[in-house]
Order: C-alpha cells, then structure tokens, then sequence
C-alpha cells in the first residue's frame, strides 16, 4: 500500500488497483556495510499480482478521510493521479521503515507491542482467516496475487486456534479406546 496513488482507487466502485510494488534497496560502502536504504518502487513479481480488489466499505472509508487530509492541506500535487495517497510531509512516498515505526508506535498505544506483530502479519492473518472462512483455495491466491497455490498454502495458511482446537480433540477420541 505504499506506493498505492490516487489514479489505483476507485471510491464509486469501493476498488484498488495493485500495478506496482515498493522495494528496499540497501546501498553498501565498499566492506560490505549498509550504509543507507532506499525506497523505490517496481514491477511485480508476477503479472498475475496486478489485480483490482474489491474494497471493504472500511477500508474505501480509511481513504476517504486519508484523501479529506490531503485536500486540507491545500497542494493540488497531492490530489494529482500519480500522488501517494500514503505520502509523507513533502508527498513522497513513504519509506517501509517510517511507516513501521507509526505501527511500532500504534501497537505500543493499544498495548500490543510485545506480541511481535509485523506490517506483513495483516496479510498473513488474512489469508489464514480466508482458509478458515471456507473461501476457495484458488479465489484466495488469485486475490492476493500468487502465481500459484503452493505458495499460498506454503506461506500464509496457519492454523487458527479454532483449527487447533478441533484437532486436538479429534486426536483425543482417536485415542480414547486406548487409555
């Protein structure tokens, strides 16, 4: 979502369209070490990831008010198609390090921070709560733009507690007649 500008969402049809990705580029002195990151965006990996998404009426209202915020701040460059919607102070786009110390800063405040989660958890617990849902294996990794559905399963399907739960207790009469 870094990189998502103003032309990618359609607020009439509650869509987003992915056409590209953000990337970390780590410059390096001649030893080796890292001396700066750069942001930048590419190409996706696969021509399956450029997809329209239906919006949630959620998320089309979290844009609404983002894009209320950057009309109020009265530069018609952060209104132009190919503005961030996510920029920072000046309209750049946002650097994935700066973005992760606003959530770093967002979980401490609602007192989550020492459970490890990361920007890229969404997408996992998504997708995991897709799988649990009953939503088509093939549906899900078409939406999240995977070019097949090894990845999908590989990656991003866990268990949830409730899949636990009930494994746990068909193990448990599996095993009842042998106690």
């Amino acid at each position: 979502m870094l990189e998502l500008r103003m032309k990618d969402v359609n607020l009439n049809k509650n869509v987003v369209t992915l056409r590209t990705q953000s990337s970390t580029y780590k410059l390096r002195d001649d030893s080796g070490k890292i001396i700066s990151r750069k942001n930048d965006i590419g190409r996706l990996k696969t021509d399956d990831s450029k997809r329209d998404l239906p919006i949630s009426n959620l998320w089309c209202k979290v844009l609404v008010e983002r894009i209320e915020t950057l009309k109020e701040r009265n530069d018609p460059d952060l209104l132009k198609p190919d503005a961030f919607i996510f920029c920072n102070k000046h309209g750049e786009m946002r650097t994935y390090s700066g973005t992760r110390s606003i959530f770093v800063r967002f979980m401490q405040k609602i007192d989550l921070h020492e459970k490890g989660y990361t920007l890229h958890s969404f997408r996992h617990s998504f997708v995991s709560h897709c799988k649990a849902s009953g939503m088509d294996k093939e549906s899900v990794t078409r939406y999240v733009g995977h070019a097949n559905s090894k990845i999908t399963d590989r990656i991003y399907t866990h268990l949830t507690q409730e899949e636990k739960l009930k494994i746990t207790g068909a193990i448990d009469k599996a095993f009842v007649g042998l106690q």
